[in-house]
């Protein structure tokens, strides 16, 4: 792994007949019909399936999970209406959103998001960041396509207001995470 790229929030969105128009309103019709939400994540052990079952632990719901192989079918059916939410990446919703394909109810950041600035944040103190993207990229000599890739991602991170910040520091020092290892 080269290593820590971000840690991005994530946005709790619903399909629109989903009837909440917030967290609360969402936990109460979950409370009220226990079972009938499904909600879709990139599949089991994702960092979007943990985030989603501390949700539903921390309210006290009964909402079916819906494993994908990936975050993108989710939310493909999501905006079909074949399951009712997923806690999907603020880059992937933030579009859907605006159009009105969904409903964001909330960020998992303690900061308002420029992108969704109306959008309740921290509805759930616990959590926090909706993950740890670790990029691994393919064994090679030249890293300058990669590079050039991992340059326009953050670009855009930064037209979409997501914080992102360097790998964390340790206490030893360690080589440069973006040089190719040693012998290649």
């Amino acid at each position: 792994p080269i290593g820590l790229v971000f840690e991005g929030p994530g946005v709790l969105v619903v399909h629109p007949s989903v009837p909440a128009n917030s967290v609360q309103d969402l936990v109460a019709y979950a409370r009220a019909n226990p079972g009938k939400l499904r909600y879709g994540s990139s599949g089991v052990g994702s960092v979007i399936n943990l985030v989603t079952e501390l949700f539903k632990y921390q309210a006290k719901v009964d909402i079916t999970h819906v494993p994908y192989k990936g975050v993108a079918p989710a939310v493909v059916d999501l905006v079909g209406g074949q399951i009712e939410m997923v806690m999907a990446g603020i880059s992937i919703a933030t579009p859907l959103v605006k159009s009105g394909k969904l409903k964001a109810l909330a960020v998992t950041s303690s900061e308002r998001m420029p992108s969704l600035p109306a959008v309740e944040r921290r509805a759930f103190p616990r959590l926090s960041a909706l993950a740890e993207v670790v990029w691994s990229p393919p064994a090679r000599k030249d890293y300058s396509d990669f590079l050039l890739r991992l340059r326009a991602l953050l670009a855009r991170f930064d037209r979409l207001g997501i914080n992102y910040r360097r790998p964390r520091e340790s206490a030893a020092p360690q080589a440069n995470p973006m040089s190719p290892p040693h012998g290649t």
